[in-house]
């Protein structure tokens, strides 16, 4: 399942996966035009569909942007402890599912973060060429890994206290194993035996007590609404 933020609805990506058979979840912005949804022949803009807070609705079959021509599922959601409302176009039938299915996205966005700015500062290159960042990105890559590992071995040893103050883990393995590879060269601590990938984290990373209430935290709705779209 492709799983993509606003900024890549478009025409051809939706059209492209129709004819290649892949499922997806894609978020829209708020000024989307949305056909269908009611009898009245003109669009909806999605900041007009939005739902009350605690509530979800879900949309099928609706027509997308000013032509309507492309078709797609519709989920609407009001969260009170999400910063926005969630607006999710899927080609499969929608459901609460739909936003589980597309939080999977936000795992790899401190990835992202890390590696523009939190750890290897790479907007600070400032290389605007598309082949050197991609050449440039395939040493990060790289960097990423070998660091991942480091971390995830000083975490099995049970080392990490040395580099990660908190009681439970607060630091991604990739700032964990930044840390132990600076100590290593400016403390002469030791090079760890490197493993695999851990598959499942048995320690997941809070960097606080709130962080962590939130994560846990379940949603709930009090109202569940779905529509077929009007012709």
């Amino acid at each position: 399942m492709l799983l993509a933020d606003r900024g890549f609805a478009n025409h051809d990506l939706l059209k492209w996966l129709q004819l290649t058979h892949w499922h997806w979840a894609i978020r829209l912005p708020s000024d989307t035009l949305i056909h269908g949804v009611h009898r009245r022949g003109f669009g909806y803009s999605i900041r007009e569909l939005y739902p009350p807070k605690r509530e979800a609705v879900f949309y099928k079959n609706v027509g997308l942007w000013e032509d309507a021509q492309l078709k797609a599922h519709l989920a609407l959601a009001a969260v009170p402890a999400a910063k926005d409302n969630w607006a999710i176009i899927t080609d499969e039938p929608p459901t609460l599912k739909t936003f589980w299915q597309y939080g999977l996205r936000f795992r790899i966005e401190h990835l992202f973060l890390d590696s523009k700015s939190g750890v290897f500062q790479w907007e600070m290159s400032r290389v605007r060429c598309a082949e050197r960042l991609e050449r440039l990105y395939l040493v990060i890559a790289i960097a990423v890994l070998f660091a991942t590992l480091v971390g995830m071995a000083v975490q099995k040893d049970g080392l990490r206290r040395q580099v990660d103050a908190h009681f439970r883990r607060g630091l991604s393995y990739l700032k964990i194993g930044v840390r132990w590879l600076n100590s290593f060269v400016h403390k002469a601590y030791s090079f760890l035996r490197l493993d695999h990938l851990v598959y499942l984290d048995s320690t997941p990373c809070f960097p606080s007590q709130k962080a962590r209430d939130r994560y846990y935290q379940k949603i709930t709705f009090c109202l569940i609404q779905e529509f077929d779209a009007c012709a």
